[in-house]
């Protein structure tokens, strides 16, 4: 669900829309575009000690959370209920190298213009019974199109950029302290590693 302004709220609502979100796509199919291209950087993930890719399984499910910072040392970002619940079971009930679907992130992915899914079937999950699930089977043309577009934009963009703007060595430096402070914060994403 999105607010709107009491003033000038169709610009101001069509431009936030335009300039976050140029495809116009909802949460599902964020997620669904995200999901696709973790499963693709994730096979160039190769391990260290065996020289084999990472076998990656992805799931996901669409519902309502409770979010919340905990902790008083360290502080971490934290979801709680039953849809993260799900989640997590929709995930270990996938099979490697694919990306598994709850019934209700399905209904919002099926009449996509953008992804393609197809029925996997009632799959038993702890604590849950049988739960109909799907699989997220690709991009289709349109989405494939679109970002390649978008991409080719935010291209032109940061070499225009680029061009205008020469940082100083010690800019760079601050930068990367920055970058690596931020990732090492960001708490770490949930795959079934194999």
């Amino acid at each position: 669900s999105s607010t709107r302004s009491s003033i000038g709220e169709d610009s101001l609502e069509e431009g936030i829309t335009t300039v976050k979100n140029p495809l116009g796509l909802n949460q599902a199919e964020i997620v669904a575009g995200l999901a696709l291209e973790i499963l693709k950087q994730s096979k160039k993930l190769i391990n260290k000690i065996s020289k084999i890719p990472f076998k990656t399984k992805i799931g996901f499910h669409s519902g309502s959370a409770v979010g919340g910072i905990v902790g008083h040392k360290n502080y971490q970002y934290c979801l709680f209920g039953d849809t993260v619940n799900t989640a997590s079971r929709v995930t270990t009930t996938s099979d490697v190298g694919r990306i598994h679907l709850s019934a209700a992130s399905w209904q919002l992915l099926k009449d996509s213009s953008y992804f393609e899914t197809s029925p996997r079937g009632k799959i038993p999950m702890k604590g849950k019974g049988e739960m109909q699930t799907y699989w997220l089977n690709g991009a289709k043309e349109a989405y494939i199109e679109h970002t390649l577009i978008l991409e080719s934009k935010n291209e032109l963009v940061s070499n225009d950029m680029l061009s205008d703007y020469h940082p100083t060595m010690y800019e760079i430096n601050d930068r990367r302290k920055s970058i690596s402070s931020i990732i090492n914060k960001i708490p770490s994403l949930e795959f079934c590693l194999e």
